[in-house]
């Protein structure tokens, strides 16, 4: 369903640009050397960019948040369009004409191996005889533009972070 967001949004512009962030992340807490949380994450973050011809230039208007069907899609765009219109011109250029490249595509999500290769990666962390603590989180984001001139492009970028402190027999932590 994630175009299907941004098409919706571009249905409701004269002429825009759509971007959607759709992010997966997985993650593990752990206090005194026990895990103590894991959790499993998605987002989706829509923002509009809405802009038309003015006397003395563009009006150009952005709007974002969080959508969860073409319905808010619209309804964001919709809102986006009218700040347009109400907008001072500013001195902008028009949209040129962009590719379209893997844009049908879902959603890139975390496999379920995920968590356990990052419980692997801190029980050896932690079988080091200090108190430990942390925090480890993998991310995966798929962000989708698409423009009413035309471009449609997706990209996958995934990250990762890990957060770690010991504290020995006398309190001294590093």
């Amino acid at each position: 369903m994630s175009y299907e967001l941004v098409a919706a949004a571009l249905g409701e512009l004269d002429e825009g640009s759509a971007i959607l962030r759709v992010g997966h992340s997985r993650n593990l807490r752990w206090a005194n050397s026990a895990l103590t949380t894991n959790g499993d994450m998605q987002t989706t973050n829509l923002t509009v960019v809405a802009s038309g011809a003015a006397d003395q230039g563009r009006r150009v208007a952005v709007l974002s948040g969080q959508v969860a069907d073409p319905a808010e899609a619209a309804a964001l765009a919709s809102a986006a369009q009218q700040a347009m219109r109400d907008a001072a011109p500013v001195d902008a250029t028009a949209l040129p004409p962009g590719e379209r490249r893997d844009i049908d595509e879902p959603a890139a999500e975390l496999d379920d191996s995920t968590t356990e290769t990052m419980l692997a990666g801190v029980g050896q962390f932690l079988e080091s005889g200090a108190a430990q603590f942390g925090y480890a989180e993998a991310d995966r984001v798929t962000t989708y533009l698409g423009t009413t001139a035309g471009t449609g492009v997706r990209h996958v970028q995934d990250s990762v972070r890990f957060e770690a402190s010991a504290r020995d027999d006398t309190g001294s932590t590093w």
